[in-house]
């Protein structure tokens, strides 16, 4: 059953999707093995002595991107008119699977924050987006009742869509296509966002568990190499999580 809710974030969408606004873009894949991560979350879970914890896998991912990220500060840049315009701060937007569309948790400095921190900062917010209370909707709901002469102001003060952008939506989205049990898949980059990573399932196969990790980017403010180097980062903190993760869960 299609909701109001539904019909206005279908509305922000071909808004948001403007095909003037899609970048040329590239894909880059890197399989990572998740057996050490699955150990030592499970480790984590029983040294903590809960039976029912909320830290999943996509949290670690998220805190290994996001500590990846502070190495590669073009990728949470903005692009436009032909220059990188530097980005001070980290801010992940994360889909978030409602009804039959998708909201987005907001997430500030996740390189600051432990993966406990940014596990709780998720749960808090998918409370309030199934609530009805989540900023990003309301937002949507804002949008139409924006006075015309504020729209022409972002125009031609794109500082003001930038201060937007880190408040409400975020600089780098990461989707996790896991939760809909695909293994890959790849997001669309509209500008001035420069990259942006798709997180598949776990598969479990003969030889181990693997994810893959693919990074989209504008290929007009990033070469192949600055984006392969961000994700090998991304996988060396996953496969040796006792190296990266063991002080940061407090």
């Amino acid at each position: 059953m299609t909701t109001q809710k539904d019909l206005l974030f279908r509305q922000f969408q071909i808004r948001k999707y403007d095909r003037k606004r899609i970048v040329p873009a590239v894909n880059m894949t890197v399989e990572i093995a998740m057996d050490r991560m699955l150990e030592f979350r499970n480790e984590l879970n029983a040294a903590s002595g809960e039976t029912n914890t909320h830290i999943t896998i996509n949290h670690f991912i998220l805190k290994a991107i996001a500590d990846s990220l502070k190495r590669y500060p073009a990728l949470y840049s903005y692009f436009y008119r032909d220059k990188i315009v530097p980005n001070d701060e980290i801010v992940f937007n994360v889909p978030v699977d409602i009804e039959s569309h998708v909201e987005y948790i907001v997430i500030h400095h996740p390189d600051t924050k432990s993966f406990t921190e940014i596990s709780a900062e998720c749960e808090k917010e998918v409370k309030l987006i199934r609530a009805g209370k989540g900023s990003n909707m309301e937002f949507i709901n804002f949008l139409p009742h924006i006075p015309f002469l504020t729209k022409i102001g972002y125009l031609f003060n794109p500082k003001k869509v930038y201060s937007f952008m880190d408040k409400k939506y975020g600089n780098f989205p990461v989707s996790n296509f896991g939760t809909f049990r695909l293994k890959s898949g790849n997001i669309t980059i509209t500008s001035p966002i420069i990259g942006g990573v798709c997180i598949g399932s776990i598969k479990k196969e003969a030889t181990g568990s693997f994810v893959l990790l693919t990074l989209t980017f504008d290929h007009r403010a990033l070469d192949g190499a600055y984006g392969a180097k961000f994700l090998n980062d991304v996988k060396a903190k996953l496969e040796h999580p006792e190296l990266e993760f063991i002080d940061k869960h407090e």
